[in-house]
C-alpha cells in the first residue's frame, strides 16, 4: 500500500475512533501519543510502501491514542502530573499512565474487538 494512502487512512480512523472530528493528526518521530487534541504517530516514510507488519503497529497505535481521545479525562490526568511534578513524585505519572492505558485497552477491544491484533502487533 502506498504511504500517502495509509497516512489517509490513519488519519480518518484517528476521528473516527477517536470519536473526535478535529482530531489533528501528525507523523513525527518514533513514539506515539496525544494530548487529547493532538495524535502524533511515528513519521512513514512517504517515498515507500507499506508492509503488512509496519500497517498493523501503525493501526495499533492509533487504536491506542484514538482510545484516549475519546476516553481519557485529559484534564484529571493533566492535574495530577502538575501535583506529582510539584511534589517532586517522578513515578506517579508513569505508573498513572500505565494504568490508564490498561484500562482504555480494555476498552477499546470491548468496542472494536479487531482491535486487540493491531493492539498485540504494537507491542
Amino acid at each position: 500500500m502506498k504511504s500517502s494512502t495509509f497516512q489517509h487512512e490513519l488519519i480518518q480512523t484517528s476521528s473516527v475512533f477517536g470519536r473526535k472530528s478535529d482530531v489533528d493528526v501528525v507523523f513525527t518521530g518514533d513514539q506515539a501519543c496525544t494530548d487529547g487534541k493532538k495524535i502524533i504517530l511515528p513519521a512513514i516514510d512517504i517515498a515507500s510502501d507499506i508492509n503488512q507488519e509496519t500497517a498493523m503497529v501503525m493501526r495499533g497505535y492509533v487504536d491506542h491514542e484514538a482510545a484516549h481521545v475519546r476516553e481519557t479525562t485529559m484534564s484529571t490526568i493533566r492535574r495530577a502530573n502538575n501535583q506529582a511534578e510539584k511534589d517532586g513524585d517522578k513515578l506517579l505519572p508513569t505508573l498513572l499512565n500505565c494504568v490508564e492505558d490498561i484500562r482504555i485497552e480494555r476498552n477499546v477491544i470491548k468496542q472494536y474487538p479487531g482491535a486487540l491484533k493491531n493492539l498485540r502487533a504494537t507491542t
